[in-house]
């Protein structure tokens, strides 16, 4: 969201408070994004009762899954009464009540997704007079039973518009009930916060030709399919194999299937685990290719467009936003998230842009002008307060 609690053109139109629910490694994130710079934005915590923050330790100090499932079924047990809903629904209540806003953006990760950003949709039926909208950044859910059909009603009702950031999510949203006048596409944006780092670029580059993903470390992110492209590059004797520095930054539930697979097929002196860090731009800064191939479940990813910023050559899934914002062969080079033929497509794309210099150099001056010509700050802002008065 800091496109918009940071974007100087909202900024002169509205007083922004941005409320989020409260983690501490969040907020610490939130003030880092925000140090030494001077943001008109007031942060207001909301300590809603949510299992998301326990969940999410349990899944990446436990590698277990099964004894994951097991640590969690007296959570979802204690969500299941109602106990979380009542809490926060009352909780929201007073909080609107409080702090009298004229519009609410709420900002999800996908739909349903969150249940927190769905009970708030629900509380504002309370609140005719506050505009609503709802921003879904990644892959909507089509499929929906009986009770997912009555609440989408009831939050339609308090919504006055969706917001994605591609055609193939906007259609989701259509597919799954809500109206077409009710939902609308527009190009994201994201301005990346440079923090220092310690690492020298050799440490990250390690003098090879490197690859870097940077995200959350899950099935859907596509990191285990870029390790078995990996493999198949070894199989075809290619030479790039004794020459290459994969980083893969960022934690996650799928971190002890990437370790075991990396220690199964002898991947440590190639692929470096980073781990969460607060200076991924510089891996991203740093790589010969940045590699987004996530595999479902995408919008248009934030880190993405810190690449193109960048001008970073980029091989990414041809999908959502990705299809509508980049073009195969002028800017990047586009493959189908098909599971049975993405580890071979990632390998000779590899290949490809390994054995051809002047066409990473191609992509990544044209990326650049494709960041320019599409995305914006103030292009953001202008779409958003035509949303926020319309």
């Amino acid at each position: 969201m800091q496109s918009i609690y940071k974007n100087k053109y909202i900024l002169d139109e509205y007083d922004i408070t941005f409320s989020y629910s409260y983690f501490k490694d969040y907020k610490n994130g939130l003030m880092r994004d925000c140090e030494n710079q001077v943001i008109g934005t007031k942060f207001h915590p909301l300590y809603l009762l949510t299992n998301g923050d326990i969940f999410n330790k349990i899944n990446l100090r436990i590698s277990n899954i099964w004894l994951r499932r097991i640590l969690k079924i007296p959570l979802h047990l204690l969500e299941l009464t109602g106990i979380y809903a009542l809490f926060n629904s009352i909780y929201l209540l007073i909080f609107l009540l409080k702090s009298k806003p004229k519009i609410v953006h709420i900002n999800n990760g996908g739909y349903p997704a969150a249940s927190a950003c769905n009970l708030l949709a629900l509380v504002l039926n309370f609140y005719p007079s506050i505009r609503v909208i709802y921003q879904v950044n990644n892959k909507a859910v089509v499929k929906v039973g009986f009770w997912g059909r009555l609440k989408d009603k009831w939050i339609g009702k308090s919504v006055a518009l969706f917001v994605t950031h591609s055609k193939q999510n906007q259609s989701a949203l259509i597919q799954r009930g809500f109206k077409e006048d009710m939902v609308k596409t527009i190009p994201s944006y994201f301005n990346e916060t440079i923090l220092e780092s310690k690492l020298a670029a050799n440490e990250i580059t390690r003098g090879r030709f490197t690859l870097s993903m940077v995200g959350f470390l899950s099935h859907r992110k596509g990191q285990l399919y870029l390790l078995k492209a990996l493999i198949e590059l070894r199989n075809r004797n290619h030479p790039l194999v004794e020459n290459i520095q994969v980083n893969l930054v960022g934690d996650g539930e799928e971190r002890f299937t990437l370790m075991k697979f990396i220690e199964e097929y002898s991947l440590k002196d190639i692929v470096t685990l980073w781990g969460g860090r607060n200076d991924y731009i510089h891996f991203i800064q740093e790589c010969d290719i940045y590699m987004m191939t996530s595999v479902e479940g995408e919008d248009l990813p934030l880190v993405l467009l810190s690449a193109m910023q960048s001008k970073r050559c980029i091989i990414a899934s041809d999908f959502a936003g990705i299809s509508d914002l980049l073009t195969h062969q002028y800017d990047a080079f586009l493959i189908k998230p098909n599971l049975q033929t993405i580890v071979s497509e990632m390998a000779d794309a590899i290949v490809y842009l390994y054995e051809h210099p002047e066409i990473r150099e191609a992509f990544s001056k044209n990326v650049r002008n494709t960041f320019n010509e599409k995305l914006g700050e103030e292009k953001y802002a202008r779409n958003l307060i035509e949303i926020y008065t319309s």
